[in-house]
């Protein structure tokens, strides 16, 4: 699949906007576009979101540090920078703030209902503490808003195809094999899709990229040896309120 945008645009959600950065800075460019946030590249990351928030039509841009945990934090206000808040989910009721999470081969996992929207850091780790699950719990309490109002959408991260972990035994709970695709190999967009369904989403307003990080020359990969990060970014329309 080659992708001749600087973002993939999702068709979502009526009440926000959604887009997930490719590693390039327009159509045919050879500039990456990258949003790592690495201290020696605290300029490159500023200057790269500066260029996302505007081009997303944004207020502002709200992101974490990300550490593979399970924390979730609400935002209402721009925040990169050293004051990053270290946690893998954050949720906003603002309109205009749009919520980034940074990859390379890990899941962003956005979450939508009216007036509310969040989105997850769910790398194999996020899976095994089930992110996904809790995370929609926690919204649905929070607000009282039932399951059955959210929709979700899964973004490119590492494929079935290329989800290899020789270490499973030690790593995922059992209940992980019934994933399993292959020799080692496991759908973690199946995992995530699951583990939302299990907490009461309803399976047609689930949708999966289906594109694999890994695979795609579109997008930054860990496992393929890259160092920078794409960004998926999902935001309340302006409008909404």
């Amino acid at each position: 699949m080659i992708i001749t945008s600087p973002y993939l645009q999702p068709p979502l959600m009526p009440e926000a906007i959604c887009a997930v950065s490719t590693r390039f800075s327009a159509p045919g460019k050879s500039q990456e576009f990258d949003l790592s946030s690495a201290q020696a590249e605290q300029a490159n990351f500023l200057a790269n979101a500066a260029r996302l928030q505007k081009d997303l039509g944004l207020n502002a841009l709200a992101g974490l540090r990300q550490v593979h945990g399970r924390r979730m934090v609400e935002v209402n206000q721009g925040n990169l920078g050293p004051d990053m808040p270290e946690a893998d989910a954050l949720f906003t009721t603002t309109a205009g703030v749009g919520l980034m999470i940074r990859q390379a081969d890990c899941q962003a996992i956005v979450l939508s209902a009216p007036g509310l929207v969040a989105n997850l850091h769910v790398g194999w780790r996020g899976n095994v503490q089930n992110l996904p699950g809790r995370a929609l719990a926690r919204l649905c309490q929070k607000f009282r808003i039932s399951p059955r109002h959210f929709r979700a959408y899964i973004s490119p991260s590492l494929g079935p195809c290329c989800a290899e972990f020789v270490n499973y035994r030690h790593e995922f709970p059992k209940e992980f094999t019934a994933f399993m695709v292959s020799p080692n190999h496991f759908n973690l967009w199946a995992v995530s899709a699951w583990q939302l369904v299990s907490q009461g989403l309803a399976r047609g307003n689930l949708s999966i990229s289906g594109i694999c990080t890994k695979c795609s020359q579109n997008f930054y990969s860990f496992r393929r040896g890259d160092s920078g990060r794409f960004a998926t970014v999902v935001a309340l329309k302006l409008n909404e309120q």
